[in-house]
């Protein structure tokens, strides 16, 4: 159950194109996989991921899910019952293999990779699908209001010290400017009128 949860949180493969993985859709670093519609597709996968899938591949059949004698993979619902049950063994109730594909897009969206990329890995064929696979987590929010309060904190502060900045200097100028008898125009005419 685990490795079908690794390799769509990593890949956000589908539950059927996990299943459907044999040794031979492994390349180096790409995962070959069959998607909706019958469009096959190269998705990426990291180097650990690859050598764990090419070490679980059943020595019959080449399925890297593949169970008993004959190697074929469990269906696409007994996988999924399969990893629900063990997510509310966990204490998870109401996960399912599906849940993991919402997940892997949010840490996806939430670490800053390009939407298209992601858009590819997912195997949509409009951004629109993001929508309804990115979700905000109580994290992010609070990671953006966090960034927002430094911002506001560093500008209050800024203006704080440009205001004593003017202080200093209002407070210099009155200390050191006196009036002096040619600093009024108006004195040497008043004194020349009396």
């Amino acid at each position: 159950m685990a490795l079908y949860c690794r390799v769509t949180l990593e890949s956000l493969l589908r539950i059927n194109e996990v299943l459907l993985i044999r040794k031979e859709h492994i390349g180096p670093a790409w995962v070959e996989v069959r998607r909706k519609g019958g469009r096959v597709e190269r998705v990426a996968i990291s180097s650990s991921l690859r050598l764990t899938l090419l070490e679980r591949a059943h020595k019959r059949s080449g399925f890297v899910f593949g169970e008993g004698e004959d190697g074929q993979p469990p269906t696409r619902e007994n996988a999924s019952v399969r990893v629900s049950r063990a997510m509310k063994a966990l204490g998870l109730p109401g996960v399912s293999h599906h849940t993991m594909r919402h997940t892997g897009v949010t840490l996806m969206l939430e670490a800053g990779i390009n939407p298209r990329v992601i858009q590819h890995l997912a195997g949509w064929t409009t951004m629109r699908m993001l929508e309804r696979y990115g979700h905000i987590r109580d994290a992010e929010m609070a990671r953006a209001v966090l960034a927002t309060a430094e911002i506001v904190e560093r500008a209050q502060t800024r203006a704080q010290s440009q205001t004593q900045q003017a202080d200093e200097i209002t407070v210099s100028i009155e200390n050191k400017w006196r009036p002096h008898r040619d600093s009024n125009p108006g004195f040497s005419l008043e004194r020349a009128a009396s």
